[in-house]
């Protein structure tokens, strides 16, 4: 079950580090974490490097969404972790950094666009790419096969024609189905499916899935 922990240190509480479990998604002030840009609440995460990297944050019925940002997103050197805030958890995130809640409230819905940017993103391909359709086509066109021998490309295809911008809590009677795909570095395994009774879904995380 994925946990955030917080630290916040400096002689005036202004540097904070961010783990969602083990991962650091952020080690840096507290100044400039969020902006309003443009009309979009943006998260700036850096995941323990010296850039920054912008986010926004979405609202899906139980969640509150951080979505990666386009064009932002195409460039190989984009760096991006899937943060699905359950309501407790995003009070106590806005208790830490000291946010004005009244700023979140009118946050956008998340989309299908946005669920399909998390997953393609969760893939181990790094390159830069024109636009969304150039990396979902090249990303799919690297899949050679799936652990589960029932399902296939077509499957994948067909849940994102299908998609919908709801997330849903992965339940305990679940099966990860992995798919092989063709990178730089040879064949890699991408856990990215998750099988739910006879259905594959999109796994956008740990404990979360893309609903279709």
């Amino acid at each position: 079950m994925t946990k955030y922990h917080y630290s916040v240190s400096g002689e005036y509480k202004d540097w904070i580090k961010i783990y969602k479990n083990n991962t650091l998604v952020h080690n840096g002030s507290l100044l400039g974490l969020i902006l309003n840009k443009n009309g979009k609440i943006v998260l700036r995460l850096n995941y323990g490097t010296n850039q920054y990297f912008e986010t926004e944050l979405k609202y899906s019925k139980d969640f509150i969404v951080v979505v990666p940002l386009v064009p932002e997103m195409l460039k190989d050197t984009y760096k991006y972790v899937p943060i699905i805030f359950s309501d407790d958890e995003f009070k106590t995130f806005l208790e830490v950094i000291y946010a004005d809640v009244e700023l979140f409230k009118n946050l956008p819905d998340l989309s299908k666009q946005d669920l399909l940017n998390m997953w393609l993103l969760s893939s181990s391909i790094q390159k830069n790419y024109l636009n969304l359709i150039e990396m979902e086509n090249d990303i799919l066109n690297r899949i050679l096969f799936l652990s589960n021998d029932k399902y296939d490309v077509g499957d994948i295809k067909y849940i994102i024609k299908e998609l919908k911008g709801s997330i849903y809590k992965i339940p305990e009677n679940s099966e990860d189905v992995v798919s092989y795909i063709d990178s730089a570095d040879g064949i890699c395994e991408w856990n990215g499916l998750i099988k739910i009774g006879e259905k594959i879904h999109l796994k956008i995380d740990e404990d979360h899935y893309a609903g279709i």
